[in-house]
């Protein structure tokens, strides 16, 4: 049995508006226009706070005009998406001013002038920490490997720890 336009339309605004992942879209102009419960908890806005907001409000002070400036050639390009892990680390600013790395992916539709971009947002924050930590440990590993008297590695492992 096929499933009806309505239906699957509806099914898919369900999942958007569920995902753990901030999705959120912008019009051209870069006034949000879109923010799902996943947004919401990643940045800690509702989506009555940010209704008609420039984009920017999301973004650290120091990458607000860069973003601009990619987001308006992001949209005059023929691709119409990038995936997630396709650009560096991105970053983002919840709504008590911390910064966030973030991992990306980034779409848009219409006509140039009139377009609607849409990111799926996923913060990397746990990711880093354990980035970090296995970085942490490995170094601690070769460090403990290439001691040679337990006073010499205590000393070493305690620099590690506290740079």
């Amino acid at each position: 049995m096929p499933v009806s336009d309505a239906i699957t339309d509806a099914l898919l605004a369900g999942i958007v508006t569920i995902s753990a992942d901030a999705v959120i879209c912008v019009d051209s102009s870069q006034q949000i226009i879109f923010f799902n419960e996943g947004a919401e908890k990643i940045f800690g806005y509702s989506k009555e706070e940010v209704a008609g907001q420039n984009l920017e409000i999301l973004i650290p002070d120091r990458f607000r005009n860069a973003h601009s400036v990619q987001l308006r050639r992001f949209g005059e390009l023929s691709i119409r998406a990038r995936k997630m892990g396709e650009r560096g680390q991105i970053w983002g600013r919840r709504k008590n001013g911390e910064e966030f790395p973030a991992e990306a992916a980034i779409s848009h539709v219409g006509e140039r002038g009139h377009q609607v971009y849409s990111v799926v947002l996923r913060d990397a924050t746990v990711i880093r920490r354990a980035h970090e930590a296995q970085s942490f440990l490995a170094e601690a590993g070769e460090t403990l490997v290439s001691s040679l008297g337990a006073e010499d590695t205590l000393r070493a492992v305690a620099r590690l720890a506290v740079p």
